[in-house]
């Protein structure tokens, strides 16, 4: 469990709210999974600052509505993006966490036959 103290030795930059930092253990949980990085949470704060960011970024989509690109209030108006979430994850993991990333396979089904 991560907690607070801990995620302040982060300096995450984000608001330490209790969902917050449910999300941020959720990111380590990822991170334990999906790649070979092996995470000290005694040492939390000699992270390299690219697990910190994929930390921040695990945050940032977890926190977003699905779908849901931009609002604006007064125009009263919404876009929307039909990337979802675990496809941002694997972006964002992909770009700061390359080296360490296990191999992924990815299943695709084909549209037509040859």
């Amino acid at each position: 469990m991560l907690t607070r103290e801990q995620a302040e030795s982060l300096k995450l930059g984000v608001p330490l709210t209790d969902g917050n930092l449910l999300k941020a253990e959720s990111a380590f949980e990822w991170i334990a999974e999906n790649t070979t990085l092996t995470v000290d949470m005694d040492a939390l704060e000699a992270l390299p600052a690219s697990v910190r960011l994929f930390i921040v970024r695990f945050i940032d989509i977890m926190s977003t509505r699905a779908g849901v690109q931009s609002e604006s209030a007064e125009g009263l108006s919404q876009s929307f993006s039909s990337t979802d979430k675990g496809t941002l994850i694997w972006q964002y993991a992909e770009e700061l966490l390359g080296k360490w990333l296990k191999s992924r396979v990815r299943f695709v089904t084909a549209h037509k036959r040859w």
